[in-house]
């Protein structure tokens, strides 16, 4: 690593930086944790939580569920998020048509008003 003289004291420190700045990234995912590193983690967690199993029916549910994906893949089914695209347009036309409307009605009325009588030569 480094060669030559060493401060331990300013060693001691750069150590420790390094140390935290390796666990933060580990923590975020940008540096992969040695597999070693988790071994007393997962034997805590192994004597701490209970053995969780299965019941058969949700098994069997489970097993229906992934070979009706399977059948459906290989089918060529495709499952997607519903488009808004037809509920876009229609509103869309509908405020033309509201906004038309409106201009119409303005319009007459305006024409129609007793003070707009054009005058016949």
């Amino acid at each position: 690593m480094i060669v030559g003289k060493i401060d331990k004291k300013k060693c001691g420190r750069l150590g420790a930086l390094l140390g935290r700045a390796r666990r933060n990234l580990e923590s975020i995912g940008v540096v992969a944790v040695p597999p070693h590193a988790l071994d007393p983690l997962e034997d805590a967690m192994g004597s701490a939580l209970p053995h969780i199993h299965p019941t058969d029916t949700f098994r069997q549910a489970l097993a229906e569920n992934l070979s009706l994906v399977a059948h459906g893949q290989k089918a060529g089914l495709e499952i997607e998020r519903p488009r808004h695209l037809r509920e876009g347009i229609i509103l869309g036309v509908s405020a033309g048509l509201i906004a038309a409307a409106i201009a119409g009605l303005i319009l007459l009325l305006h024409s129609r008003a007793p003070g707009n009588e054009q005058a016949s030569d």
